[in-house]
């Protein structure tokens, strides 16, 4: 409860290249949280303008708002110290941060939970840093002002915890998971090792827009068609040009290597045929840069990646897990599955089915919120 009697009001806001994600939440009778309200604002001309009227026209009054810096402005690193004790880490992480320049960058960092084993037995305390140069961090927060955002209430966040901590993959996860966060033009890649963070790493400049655009130039179409020919189809279109019930092949294993395009095809085939030649191309470029990063960490670590889970606005694709799956399979990745993420949190979201996965890191930023 707030201190005046009200209901506490978390809301995590998600400001990317081309959607604003907002969810708002408060608590339960039962002590758990409950998303009450999840906004998405598209293509919108300017950011201020566009949180300010989500705000405003749908009656969100928060207590606390967790927002985070986009990926693309942030670095990141996994620093592991062999220590017993979070103090000790704690007291070794202060010494670390002595190497980073902090007069033009502002650096924090998070301890993560511990301590576990390391690759020789020994006990380690994996700590997350996180840095942005400061004038990206003041961008932001003038941003945030302007948009109208009470600066006292703010507590700023990390998308790839975030996630995290909304799907509780920090507590269900075991083994060792990969999450994949693919947006707009920033992917986020974390590793978590029976729900550790262990390692993450950013892919820049490449994801969704890039296949839109792709697909736009390819057709010769504008890139509103094209991104309607991506949210109908996604990479679900047989190899006649025909499209298949995607709801019914949601997430289902399916080979695309083998494309012939039948004869007599319509003017819609051939346009559906362009289409996923288009796309399939950008996928497997954007999943090879995936493969490299996985088989990377794999290898420094001595430690295979079993489960792959797809959130964010890659998950939205048609038929992006089963493509995915046999990708990697025929590129030497072997996994046990790839699937999209799931929560309780995250299957209470009242929005279309197919925008669902866009919400993880809103989600995650304002269950973070009751923390504060």
């Amino acid at each position: 409860m707030a201190l005046f009697g009200g209901p506490k009001v978390s809301v995590g806001l998600d400001v990317g290249t081309n959607w604003i994600k907002i969810v708002s939440a408060v608590m339960g009778g039962g002590g758990r949280p409950q998303v009450n309200k999840a906004v998405c604002v598209k293509n919108f001309p300017d950011a201020r303008e566009a949180i300010k009227k989500a705000f405003s026209e749908n009656n969100i009054k928060p207590t606390v708002v967790v927002a985070c810096l986009d990926s693309q402005d942030a670095e990141m690193m996994v620093q592991e110290f062999i220590v017993k004790t979070a103090k000790e880490a704690e007291r070794l992480a202060e010494v670390k941060m002595r190497e980073f320049n902090l007069n033009e960058f502002s650096i924090n960092y998070s301890l993560l939970r511990g301590p576990i084993p390391g690759a020789d037995g020994s006990p380690i305390y994996p700590v997350l840093y996180v840095s942005a140069e400061k004038s990206k961090v003041a961008e932001f927060q003038s941003l945030l002002r302007s948009a109208g955002i009470n600066m006292d209430s703010l507590v700023m966040d990390v998308d790839q915890l975030a996630a995290i901590n909304a799907l509780e993959l920090d507590q269900a996860a075991v083994g060792t998971t990969c999450l994949i966060e693919g947006g707009a033009t920033t992917t986020n890649i974390s590793v978590l090792k029976d729900g550790t963070l262990r390692y993450t790493n950013i892919i820049r400049e490449d994801g969704g827009v890039i296949f839109t655009n792709r697909v736009a130039q390819e057709l010769n179409i504008s890139r509103e068609q094209a991104e309607e020919l991506k949210i109908k189809n996604g990479i679900d279109v047989g190899s006649s040009g025909r499209s298949t019930n995607a709801s019914s092949n949601f997430g289902t294993s399916l080979e695309l290597d083998d494309i012939s395009q039948t004869g007599g095809s319509s003017a819609s085939n051939d346009e559906n045929f362009k289409y996923l030649n288009a796309f399939k191309a950008e996928i497997e470029r954007y999943l090879d840069k995936i493969i490299h990063i996985i088989k990377d960490y794999q290898d420094k670590n001595s430690d295979p990646v079993k489960e792959i889970v797809l959130t964010g606005g890659l998950a939205c694709v048609k038929n992006i897990c089963g493509f995915a799956k046999n990708y990697f399979s025929a590129n030497n990745l072997k996994v046990n599955s790839v699937s999209l993420a799931d929560s309780p949190f995250l299957s209470s979201i009242n929005c279309p089915e197919e925008e669902r996965q866009a919400y993880t890191v809103a989600l995650g930023l304002a269950l973070r919120g009751f923390a504060e």
